[in-house]
This record gives C-alpha cells, sequence and structure tokens, in this order.
C-alpha cells in the first residue's frame, strides 16, 4: 500500500521482529516438489552505484512521486541462468497479479518464466540471489545500520520504486530486535502506535539470544537463534520489494510449525496451507494484528452476556431476561442492539417501542445486572436541522471525513437516507464523542459499550456518488485475498481524508481510533472501569477493548473454529474474547446450542448472540433441559471467575495470553502442537468440549504430565489420546498437576458471587509441589493496579504444607476462605491439619487422595485472609 509502514510482529520462540507489513507477506516451509524446468541462456546483473552526496532532503510533500525507472530496453530478455535451479516447491511469486502477468513483464522485472502445471505455483518468481538492492553500512551503537540502494536495471513492478532505503537494525533488549526499513530521501506516513525506538546514543543490548547476518550484494538479512543456531528468518531466498503501493519481503520457515496469521477462519490452529495460499489483511468485516498490554475487563464483563438483533420491543428483552431468571441461569449482562434507537440513530431510544428503557436498566442494575448498548460510526445527516445534536455538533466541529475535493463523504449505513462517518483522528472528534457518550449515559445508564461494523462498513461502495478512478481508490495492485471488485468496496473511498491520512493510509485503524475515546467516554460517564467491545481491532487496540470473532454460522464446524480464532486472538494481545454463541446466522439447533453453551462458558467473552429473523437461541428457548445444562455449566464458570480474573491480571500486567494453546504450554510435544479442539486456561486449566453431533465421548490428548478430574478432583491417568464420557450436561474439564487456585461458591450474577466464600485448590504435580497467584479488587473500579488498590498472593505447596504469601494487601477482601482442597498426595494418612497456626478439622480420602481441610463440624473454616500471608499443613503424624 503506498506509503503505508504498517507494523509486524513475528514471534518465534524469545526472538521478536519488528519490521513494515509486507504485501503480499510470502512464506514458503520446507517441502518437496517436482521442479518443471526448461533451458534458459543465461543472464548477469548489472548493480547501480549509491550516490555521493549524503545529505538527502526529506521533504513533506506529495508522497507518490513519477517513476523514476529507467525505460526498458528493447533488447531480447530471457530467463536467469539460475531459474531451473529453482524447485518448483520453492518457489516465491514475482507477479502476484497473475490475471495480468505475461512472459515480457516478468522478464523485464529480472525474475524466471517457466510455467507448471503445479497447481497455485506461480509461472513467474524469482531466481535465486535476485539483485533488487545493494546494501551500505553505517556505523551506530544500537545495532547496524545500512543504506540499500536499488538495482534500477529491472522496471519497477507495480509503481514508484525506492531507490534509496534507510535500515535500522536495533537490538533493544536480549530477546527483542526491531528491524525498520524507511525510504532515505523522505518521510512517509508512519502508524501513529508507539513502539520501543533506540535513539543514535544508545547501547545495543548486550547477551542476545539471537544473531543477524546482513549480506551486501545482493541485500539480505538472515536472523539466527543462538541457541540453537537455527535460521528463523531468511530474506535471501527471493527479492526485496519495496515501493509506493507494493511491499514484499520473503522468508523460509525453519519449521512447518506456524500460527497466528488472523483474522480469518481456519479449521486448523496450525497453519498447513503452504501451496501458495493466500491471506488478506485489511479491514473489511473485521482484520487485526495486535500487540501490547491488553486492557484489564471489569469482573462483571466475565460473567454470561444475552444478546441479539431483532427484538422488536422492550417487552421481548423483558420476556427473555425473566425466562432467564425463572431458570435460574446465571447472567450478568443484556445486551441492546440497534432495535432499541430511533430510527436507528446513535445517541437515541426508540419513545414507542423502548419508551421504558431507562427504567429497565435501573431494574438490572437493582438486580446486580448490567446493560451494554451498540452504537455506529455512521451519523444520519437528514435530520432536521438543529433536531439530532450529533450531525449539527459534528457538523459545526468539522469532525467528518471528506472526500479528496473536501466536500463531506456521505454513504449508506443503518440510519434511513444518508450518513456521515466521524474521524476519531480528529482531536476535537474524539471529545464530540466523548461527550455524546457521557451525556447519552444521563438517559440511559448504560455499563459498556459495543462499538460494531466500524471497519469502517458502509452500505454502498465507496460513497453515495462514487469513489475517483486514481491510484488510492483503484491501486496497481490489489491483493486477490480481499473480496470485491475495488479496494472501496463496503467501505469508504480510499482517497478520502481524515487528521492521520487518507483512508487508503488509515483503513485498517479506523476502528482502533474509535476504540480509545469510546473507552474514555465510557469511563468518564460510568465513573468506573467500563467495558468496549469492537469489531474493527489492530496493533494495539487489545489495550481499550476486547473483540468477538464476527458474524459466524450456527453450524457445527463454526463452534470448532471458534476455538481457533479465539486462541489467535489471545496470541494478538486480545485475550478478552470469544465467538456468538450458538452462532449469528440461521436457526441454531438444540443440540448445537446445547454443547456451544458449553464451550462459550469458557470463552473469556461469553456472549450468546445472533441475527434477525432467526429464533431465539437463550437457553430455556429450548425447553429445560437446554436450560438446565446451561445453568450447570455456567455455575462451573461462575465458580472458577476468580481464576480467570487472576489471569487476566497476569495478561494485564504480563501479556500473558488467558485462552492458551497447549501448543504454547507444551511446545515441545509435537502432539500439542496440532491440537485445536482442546484448549487450556492459562497453566491450570485443559478444557476438551464436544464439537459433534449425535456424540456423547470426545477424544482428547493428554500431555505427560499429572491431571485432575475438575469435577471430583479424582487423578486421571490417561495419557496421549484418550475417549472421554461426556453426556449431553458434561464438558470435560482436567486441572494441571502442579497449580495451585482460588475457585469461589457461585450464585447468578457476579455481584452476588462476589460475596461468597472461597475455596483453595491444590493439584500437586509428580513432584509433590504446586504453585499458584491469586490477585482481587473491588472489580469495576478503574486504574486498581496503578494506584495499588489490590491484593495479590502467590502461593505454593511442597509436600505437606501450603504457604500463601502476601505480595500486596491493598484490598479488603471480604468473603473468607471455607475449605482448602489438596489432590494427588502421596500419602496414605493425614492425621494433622492445621491454617494459621490453629489446628482444623479435615476429611481424607486414601483412595482417591483428596484431602478437604475444613472447619469445626465440617464446616467452613472461615478463615479471614486479610491478615497477610498463612500456612496450612498437613502431616501424616500427631
Amino acid at each position: 500500500m503506498r506509503n503505508r509502514w504498517k507494523i509486524a510482529i513475528a514471534v518465534i520462540k524469545a526472538i521478536v521482529i519488528i519490521c513494515a507489513i509486507i504485501i503480499p507477506v510470502v512464506i514458503v516451509s520446507h517441502q518437496h516438489g517436482q521442479n518443471i524446468a526448461t533451458k534458459a541462456t543465461a543472464t548477469t546483473y548489472p548493480t547501480t552505484p549509491r550516490p555521493t552526496n549524503d545529505s538527502i532532503s526529506r521533504p513533506i510533500t506529495d508522497p507518490i512521486r513519477p517513476s523514476t525507472t529507467p525505460t526498458p530496453s528493447t533488447e531480447v530478455l530471457t530467463n536467469p541462468d539460475t531459474c531451473p535451479n529453482v524447485q518448483t516447491s520453492q518457489r516465491f511469486d514475482c507477479f502476484p497479479d497473475t490475471d495480468k502477468q505475461n512472459q515480457n513483464q516478468c522478464l523485464a522485472r529480472g525474475c524466471c518464466w517457466i510455467p507448471t502445471n503445479v497447481a497455485n505455483a506461480p509461472s513467474c518468481f524469482f531466481p535465486a540471489n535476485y539483485p533488487t538492492y545493494t546494501a551500505t553500512e553505517q556505523n551506530v551503537t544500537y545495532g547496524r545500520k545500512f543504506i540499500l540502494t536499488r538495482n534500477q536495471r529491472f522496471s519497477a513492478h507495480y509503481s514508484s520504486p525506492m531507490n534509496n532505503v534507510n535500515l535500522q537494525i536495533q537490538y533493544q533488549t536480549s530477546n527483542r530486535l526491531r528491524v525498520k526499513f524507511a525510504d532515505d530521501t523522505k518521510t512517509r506516513y508512519e502508524v501513529p502506535i508507539n513502539l520501543p525506538v533506540m535513539n543514535l546514543n544508545q547501547q545495543a543490548a548486550k547477551n542476545r539470544s539471537y544473531d543477524v547476518e546482513v549480506k551486501t550484494n545482493p541485500f539480505a538479512i538472515i536472523i539466527r537463534r543462538k541457541s540453537t543456531n537455527t535460521i528463523i528468518f531468511d530474506s535471501s531466498v527471493s527479492g526485496l520489494i519495496l515501493e509506493d503501493q507494493f511491499l514484499e519481503i520473503s522468508s523460509r520457515l525453519p519449521s512447518n510449525d506456524f500460527y497466528g496469521l488472523g483474522e480469518h477462519e481456519h479449521q486448523s490452529f496450525i497453519h498447513r496451507d503452504w501451496n501458495w495460499h493466500r491471506w488478506g489483511m485489511f479491514s473489511r468485516d473485521d482484520f487485526t494484528g495486535t500487540v501490547g498490554l491488553p486492557y484489564f475487563p471489569p469482573y462483571w464483563a466475565l460473567g454470561f452476556h444475552l444478546s441479539r438483533w431483532g427484538y422488536e420491543n422492550l417487552d421481548q428483552v423483558e420476556q427473555i431476561v425473566e425466562e432467564m431468571r425463572a431458570a435460574d441461569i446465571p447472567m450478568d449482562v443484556q445486551f441492546g442492539d440497534i432495535d432499541y434507537m430511533r430510527n436507528r440513530l446513535d445517541f437515541t431510544y426508540d419513545p414507542v417501542h423502548y419508551n421504558d428503557l431507562p427504567a429497565f436498566v435501573d431494574e438490572l442494575h437493582s438486580r446486580g445486572q448490567k446493560y451494554i448498548i451498540v452504537l455506529s460510526h455512521a451519523i444520519s445527516n437528514n435530520q432536521t436541522a438543529g433536531s439530532y445534536p450529533p450531525f449539527d455538533e459534528g457538523k459545526t466541529k468539522d469532525i467528518f471525513i471528506r472526500h479528496a475535493n473536501d466536500s463531506i463523504l456521505t454513504g449508506k449505513l443503518w440510519p434511513r437516507g444518508n450518513v456521515v462517518f466521524a474521524d476519531y483522528t480528529n482531536p476535537s472528534g474524539r471529545t464530540w464523542w466523548k461527550n455524546l457518550i457521557t451525556d447519552f449515559h444521563k438517559t440511559i445508564p448504560f455499563d459498556g459499550l459495543w462499538i460494531d461494523m466500524n471497519e469502517p462498513a458502509n452500505f454502498v461502495a465507496g460513497s453515495v456518488t462514487g469513489c475517483p478512478n486514481n491510484r488510492f481508490n483503484n491501486p496497481p495492485y490489489k491483493p486477490k485475498a480481499i473480496l470485491g471488485n475495488y479496494l472501496y468496496d463496503r467501505t469508504i473511498c480510499m482517497d478520502s481524508k481524515q487528521t492521520w491520512g487518507n483512508q487508503y493510509n488509515v483503513h485498517s485503524i479506523y476502528g482502533y481510533s474509535e476504540i480509545e475515546p469510546t473507552l474514555e467516554g465510557c469511563r468518564t460517564a460510568t465513573r468506573k472501569r467500563g467495558m468496549v467491545l469492537s469489531s474493527s481491532t489492530f496493533v494495539g487496540s487489545g489495550k481499550s477493548a476486547g473483540h468477538w470473532l464476527g458474524y459466524n454460522w450456527s453450524e457445527w464446524p463454526s463452534m470448532a473454529y471458534s476455538i481457533i480464532g479465539s486462541l489467535e486472538f489471545n496470541m494478538f494481545g486480545i485475550p478478552y474474547i470469544g465467538a456468538d454463541i450458538c452462532g449469528y446466522s440461521n436457526n441454531a439447533t438444540a443440540a448445537l446450542c446445547n454443547r456451544w453453551m458449553q464451550l462459550g462458558a469458557f470463552y473469556t467473552f461469553a456472549r450468546n448472540h445472533n441475527g434477525k429473523g432467526f429464533l431465539p437461541q437463550h437457553p430455556p428457548a429450548f425447553g429445560t433441559q437446554n436450560a438446565a445444562n446451561a445453568r450447570k455449566v455456567l455455575l462451573t464458570r461462575y465458580r472458577l471467575l476468580p481464576l480467570l480474573y487472576t489471569l487476566f491480571y497476569h495478561a494485564t500486567t504480563e501479556g500473558k495470553t488467558v485462552m492458551r494453546s497447549l501448543m504454547m504450554e507444551f511446545p515441545k510435544d509435537k502432539i500439542a502442537r496440532i491440537i485445536s479442539k482442546q484448549f487450556m486456561w492459562g497453566s491450570v486449566l485443559l478444557i476438551t468440549p464436544v464439537l459433534e453431533p449425535n456424540a456423547n465421548s470426545v477424544y482428547g490428548y493428554f500431555p505427560d504430565e499429572r491431571w485432575f478430574d475438575y469435577y471430583t478432583g479424582i487423578e486421571f491417568t490417561g495419557k496421549g489420546n484418550v475417549s472421554l464420557n461426556a453426556p449431553s450436561d458434561y464438558i470435560p474439564l482436567h486441572i494441571r498437576g502442579g497449580s495451585i487456585f482460588f475457585v469461589q461458591e457461585p450464585a447468578n450474577t457476579t455481584v452476588y458471587s462476589r460475596l461468597n466464600k472461597f475455596t483453595i485448590i491444590v493439584a500437586l504435580n509428580n513432584n509433590g509441589t504446586a504453585n499458584g497467584t491469586f490477585f482481587w479488587d473491588d472489580g469495576e473500579s478503574a486504574n486498581t493496579i496503578s494506584n495499588n488498590l489490590y491484593t495479590y498472593m502467590t502461593m505454593s505447596c511442597d509436600q505437606d504444607q501450603l504457604t500463601v504469601n502476601m505480595v500486596k494487601n491493598s484490598y479488603a477482601i471480604g468473603p473468607t476462605l471455607q475449605n482448602i482442597l489438596v489432590y494427588g498426595l502421596n500419602v496414605s494418612v493425614i492425621a494433622r491439619t492445621t491454617v494459621g497456626g490453629q489446628v482444623t478439622r479435615h476429611k481424607f480420602d486414601s483412595n482417591t487422595k483428596i484431602l478437604n481441610i475444613t472447619g469445626a463440624n465440617d464446616n467452613s473454616l472461615d478463615y479471614n485472609m486479610n491478615g497477610g500471608g498463612f500456612t496450612a499443613t498437613f502431616s501424616q503424624f500427631l
């Protein structure tokens, strides 16, 4: 894309590589294939010397310059002599616009033209040692720096090439490396997201876990992991193409085990399609690539959410909520989709069909429940002048996106007539948006905000008047993975203007720009931590919002694929994630929804949501058995919320994943690397959902560790692939040995569950040890961590003693400790137990090896944990 240096982060073991995103990214794994070669005539490559003048100016002017590529000569072009040596399976595409390629254009690029009958293999591909650039090194202290000079003999691929490139290789930490390419002759657009930067006076990190090799002629960069000398990135396999509207860099992977290209619906967590498959990265319905420490959701946001588009009036909403209460199903949040609005206008509510909405929200609050409303980025512009403040004030403040000719761009979305689009990159636009949120909260006292279709979506292509035919709206190369005939299909014109730049540059960060002011507005309005759920996300979006996986299908495969998407978003730094439980489109069956409710109870964001015109799918809609099963699994979730909340503490302070793949916990286990239908909460809990119809059992994979049945505490002795009993009201859950965590007696909302007593569960590993942590605060105030308004404990167990260390004791824990459960004790008898130095009652089963430490008469310990750290002992001797 023109002038767009997106940021990508590839994490391979401990090495982090930061570089410009490439369109397309070409990655080939080690595979074998037949090489179809033809005879070629030798061709030599000339090089172009770098200009001697190092004082090149960087004017901030028109970011597109005329091509300086020499006019091709009339000489007869032939294949480079190395072409036949490139195996078909190792071809890197030199002409991705396959419907426009031909032999002459391919050869003019200095590439190989050898047609093949291998499916999807390119006929035009890079030869070995393709000489796009040569490199000249300059001395720096932070790492290495090079000026790259382009070989101008070859024609440009799609647009004006960058003839001189500034390459910075920053050794930032022992485990983090930043590689940045930038045009050396002019300032270009860069995504306004802060990333670690080293200045000229900083010193390179020492004791680095990586080595960097730079080849100068032709240029290539090779990165190795020091501990094994494994090459983890190698650009020498293909050409480096840096042009105004096309960027390409390539590497061969050291392994077939590759993960994390999102957001796309994958059939496996590990990527297996290496047959020149292309993944598009452009926000239409969703796109993300995310890094940064995630935001900390309020405790209630970890409860169960219910939503749908198509509640015709408030009576229907009240009826649904009442049915959930009658079935005693835990539920914390009711959503309001666009049905609640007057004529689908933001910051209004329907005075006819939703007349008592404010009172309904107050009623929810009185029962310990919350209400979240949806908002759109598209503002109606055809209301009576002076009657609709969002448009009137926005026009006055000049915060709507404009065409290149400076007229306000109009499109269509939910409101009748036309709409205009807010520019959240405009400081005045951010203030306008936050003020609208704050003012509307005085009318509808919502608790969180859902910002939907902020890719930005548009029901017409570009605008109601279309888009000019220029290099932005019709670029020389449009990735084939992007749907539609035009880049602006289902969105706005690419040459339209925002404060941060034109839409071509800022399109994929539109949602990102909306998220932060939305959370700020929500927090100002509610005076609490608040919650924001965003459709579109980008690098850093996880710092202010959660995400859901988009509009899925009420089908069994979609349910299975949702695990993969959720695991990927945890890798992207958005751990608050889930899919629409039971599916959004089509009518869910009772059997599907029953199993999906069980899986969804272990999404970090657990919401049942479906579309207009489809049958209701809240649990009671399918009868008493589905309702009872949903209640059972949600009570399990609510009992485990102290663990989930603690995992989010580690996510927001350390960047750890919450929903975690087995691959990340057991990277040396080759079978664990390919598991896509199981996942873990942190390193503690293994979830094995049933994902197929008519099944009363499910196969689960158990790595070579100690495992315990969550429901009974009995050790599970199976290893490898094991068939698990799973009747319709049951989802298999297993605790990993070596874990310590808190659970809490559940209730039908988190407000009431937080009042109940705690239990500590200790599951010993093969060495008879375990450890864990516990975080607790008020669950709803903003910035409790930075303001030190929380309590944090570390816990360890070694043979016969549990030690609880109070690291931070700045928030009083209301509930007391009811009991302590210890699983896997390798003894035949327990004669004496103590907690905090006081002798306690206990029960020990010598067959199951389960110890339960309780109070007198087998009642609650009622141990107050606000006094600091404590120990619990369990001895075989009096």
